[in-house]
């Protein structure tokens, strides 16, 4: 599952809260999956959703990954 920018998009809270359930209840009850892949901008600082999403994979025990994305960009 893709999320790209998810942490940002412009919605209702309302369409945030089901989003979020939608995600959580993929990643308990998809049994095929093995890991998840976390992608992170490595420009910026670990924003507060990105460490409650870790410390929530942690809880349920599902195995993640944090990959760093924007590592070949020059900083201005």
């Amino acid at each position: 599952m893709d999320l790209p920018g998810y942490g940002w998009a412009q919605v209702s809270h309302a369409t945030k809260i089901k989003w979020e359930k939608m995600v959580r209840d993929y990643l308990l009850y998809r049994t095929q999956i093995k890991t998840v892949f976390l992608l992170l901008d490595s420009k910026i600082p670990s924003q507060k959703i990105d460490l409650d999403f870790m410390d929530w994979l942690s809880a349920h025990r599902i195995p993640y990954s944090i990959i760093l994305t924007k590592a070949d960009k020059k900083i201005p």
